[in-house]
């Protein structure tokens, strides 16, 4: 039998930053802390366009993950405010 390890995300602050700045994002939730805190990972993007970053988990409740800088190649000229891009962590 193996042990199932429950985790969740509450908020993430900052909620928006430039893509053009390294930006450390607070991940807020419950249940970070187990057996496998040092594997947490965080994943910018959707499939097929996604980049993902290991995150630091401080305690069972807060993991700060790095903005990856660039990740999505935006076309000269393009307005990039008000884009939103999907967020999630794994274990």
């Amino acid at each position: 039998m193996f042990a199932l390890n429950i985790y969740g995300i509450t908020g993430i602050y900052p909620n928006a930053a430039p893509w053009t700045q390294n930006t450390n994002i607070m991940v807020t939730g419950k249940g970070f802390l187990n057996d496998m805190s040092d594997m947490g990972r965080c994943k910018f993007g959707a499939e097929g366009s996604y980049v993902i970053v290991d995150g630091m988990v401080l305690d069972n409740e807060h993991m700060i993950c790095q903005l990856p800088v660039g990740f999505i190649p935006f076309p000269d000229g393009a307005k990039t405010e008000g884009i939103v891009i999907p967020f999630a962590i794994a274990f």
